[in-house]
């Protein structure tokens, strides 16, 4: 299976073989099959169910899990070493995603690798300038300020997010996995 848009090779020799990684968000299994298929342990997560499905279709039932990660995670302090993180956390109000960063931090071993990418600023393709803006860089698609929100960052969002982290790459990078291109930022952090 080739890499999904090739976002984890650069990436993939800084998570650890032992323990378990996690993939908050991970919609339908791409990138957990792809880490399963070099040999990594993943707990696969998702809020929403047909995305669950269809990574069940890819990966079987184990250690794929329903989670909503605008609440605390349901895992233990540092049971993790190693996450990531590709597009899911960028549908909350500020306070919560702060909570999320914090929430992944706390089930992090110190030191662990969490690898995430967030909608940047400029990703006009993907509704960046679209909608309503329901508080700084967060949006919402229809009239109703309280569904379908998307929340696009810049550099000082990232690093304000990722506060509970040390950055070791921040990026922003254009990525070709859809019809259209994406700008989002990509971050390789450590738990402290």
């Amino acid at each position: 299976m080739p890499l999904t848009d090739h976002w984890l090779a650069p990436y993939l020799d800084r998570f650890p073989r032992s323990g378990w990684l996690l993939d908050l968000g991970c919609g339908p299994g791409e990138d957990s099959a792809v880490l399963r298929e070099r040999g990594f342990q993943v707990v696969s997560t998702d809020s929403m169910p047909r995305q669950l499905a269809m990574a069940r279709g890819r990966l079987g039932a184990a250690a794929l899990l329903r989670v909503d990660h605008r609440h605390p995670l349901p895992f233990r302090d540092g049971v993790f070493s190693g996450a990531i993180a590709s597009l899911s956390l960028h549908y909350m109000r500020w306070e919560v995603t702060l909570a999320a960063f914090a929430e992944m931090n706390r089930v992090l071993e110190a030191g662990a690798p969490f690898l995430f990418r967030v909608n940047a600023t400029d990703d006009v393709n993907f509704g960046a300038l679209e909608g309503i803006e329901v508080e700084p860089g967060l949006r919402a698609n229809d009239e109703s300020p309280y569904s379908d929100l998307k929340r696009f960052f810049d550099e000082p969002m990232v690093r304000a997010a990722a506060s509970t982290f040390t950055i070791e790459v921040l990026q922003h990078v254009q990525i070709d996995r859809y019809e259209k291109p994406k700008q989002v930022w990509e971050c390789l952090a450590h738990a402290r």
